[in-house]
């Protein structure tokens, strides 16, 4: 099966420009935990998640959840998020995204998803554009 069978082409995704609240109200609306970042032209320019969102508002702390029975106060969390609510997108999302193109098969996408332990791969065309998301979840549907 074509990747082009299998991933969601209703894409939830956000610009670079975006700010931090935008993509916060974007990512609960889209029961997401991860979303592609595109630039004005739709080319996928890189991806956020909520991992990203927590390590820019509470770096320190992200650090030290490493640690056994580390859990930062809610206020420090409030504090942090509201710091960074006005932040672009494009300042905290990851720039190296792994991206598969829509005519790829669906074990390379299973691969590439495996591999790198991505929950989202995003779906390009030709030209870098974002035309779909293939979900980890979705594999999953397709093998049962």
């Amino acid at each position: 099966m074509k990747v082009s069978e299998l991933m969601m082409k209703d894409i939830t995704s956000v610009e670079q420009d975006d700010s931090i609240q935008t993509l916060v109200e974007t990512l609960e609306t889209s029961e997401m935990c991860s979303i592609p970042v595109t630039d004005k032209e739709n080319h996928l320019v890189g991806i956020i998640s909520e991992h990203d969102i927590l390590s820019a508002a509470v770096p320190k702390y992200m650090q030290l959840l490493h640690t056994v029975s580390f859990v930062p106060g809610l206020d420090q969390l409030t504090s942090g998020l509201r710091r960074i609510a006005n932040d672009s997108v494009g300042m905290h999302m990851c720039t190296r995204v792994v991206s598969v193109v829509a005519d790829s098969d669906d074990l390379q996408a299973a691969d590439l998803i495996l591999r790198n332990r991505l929950g989202l791969l995003p779906v390009v065309d030709g030209h870098g554009r974002l035309v779909g998301v293939v979900r980890r979840i979705d594999l999953f549907s397709h093998v049962l």
